[in-house]
């Protein structure tokens, strides 16, 4: 049974359960970076639930490719483990068309990333085990500022949730 894990102090912290948001990312070409991920306090680990970033070898329409990644290891360290479902255009979709949910579950054994509440990519091997809490950006790609054509660019999230398993 899952219950709805609600907003304590200063913040929102949990290890392992369900994280889902539902959103529309903006069509902004490859200077936008909206991403819905979970930190800690520290990096790594990290448990990126999505992020749209076009690079020039995929497309410049960031809202057509999709990457899903768990980030683990030791900061400093050669061997940071990192789990990627990089850059993948699922069904044709364009994502800032229309609303989507996203979600990820991360139990102590694996981790498994859906798409509209279909499994697309797992994971079990390398998966962090710290307390962690949840960030949701539209940034902009490092170095690139959005030009007046793709202004303004807009993430729409009607739902963020976070349950725990009890």
């Amino acid at each position: 049974m899952l219950s709805t894990q609600v907003w304590k102090d200063k913040f929102f912290e949990q290890q392992y359960g369900y994280f889902e948001i539902v959103c529309k990312v903006p069509e902004g070409g490859k200077t936008f970076w909206p991403a819905f991920w979970l930190w800690g306090n520290g990096w790594p680990p990290e448990i990126d639930v999505f992020e749209f970033m076009a690079t020039e070898e995929l497309d410049k329409k960031e809202s057509k490719y999709i990457t899903m990644t768990s980030h683990f290891g030791t900061p400093g360290k050669l061997h940071m483990t990192k789990s990627t479902m990089k850059g993948r255009r699922l069904r044709g979709v364009d994502f800032s068309k229309e609303f989507h949910t996203f979600a990820v579950k991360w139990e102590w054994n694996y981790i498994e990333w859906y798409i509209d509440h279909i499994p697309v990519y797992r994971i079990i091997d390398n998966i962090p085990t710290n307390k962690m809490h949840i960030v949701v950006n539209t940034a902009s790609k490092f170095g690139h500022i959005p030009s007046d054509d793709v202004l303004p660019g807009t993430l729409i999230v009607k739902r963020i949730t976070a349950y725990e398993e009890i």
